[in-house]
């Protein structure tokens, strides 16, 4: 998930804001308890809203707010 962005862009894909967080700050993690999901954002050709989205843990029972996957790899010290 990692370097999604990058591939989107290179084939001329532009991620869209969503839920208040511009391209910069995606992908983003999505609290939906019990499970913790990162996600993107983009538009297909006929300007469609897509997600690319895939499980981070799926037994992590914390509540928490939506965050970028930066803040969440710190948070959760996951290694890089």
């Amino acid at each position: 998930m990692k370097s999604i962005k990058e591939w989107l862009e290179k084939r001329g894909i532009t991620v869209s804001t969503n839920f208040g967080f511009p391209p910069e700050k995606q992908p983003l993690v999505l609290p939906n308890n019990p499970q913790a999901h990162a996600a993107i954002y983009f538009k297909d050709p006929d300007g469609n809203s897509l997600e690319l989205i895939t499980p981070l843990r799926i037994d992590f029972e914390e509540q928490f707010n939506m965050m970028t996957l930066e803040e969440w790899e710190k948070d959760n010290k996951v290694e890089k």
